[in-house]
């Protein structure tokens, strides 16, 4: 009999230890997925960012062509100022 009980003890032990390391992968794994998902938040934060960037070298560029064909800076400047403020409001209402 003891013959019998032996190999059980060590499947219980085994058992156990298997039971163990499944339960820190398990925590790993949740670890893991929170940090997946702020990366992913930085990521998209940072493709918004460098959206907001686009637009506003599109405005620069706009503005030196405003100021190329209305020969005024100061016409320019202000058109490009009510641009900018559509774009902002463009922008807040997306982030909403």
């Amino acid at each position: 009999m003891a013959k019998i009980v032996e190999p059980i003890d060590e499947l219980r032990v085994l058992v156990k230890d298997l039971l163990a390391k499944c339960d820190t992968l398990e925590r790993e794994n949740k670890r893991l997925s929170e940090l997946c998902a702020g990366y992913q938040l930085q990521l998209s934060e940072a493709k918004a960012q460098m959206e907001q960037e686009k637009q506003r070298a599109q405005a620069v560029v706009l503005a030196q062509s405003l100021v190329t064909v209305s020969g005024s800076a100061k016409v320019a400047r202000a058109r490009v100022n009510s641009l900018l403020r559509d774009i902002d409001r463009c922008i807040s209402l997306v982030n909403r």
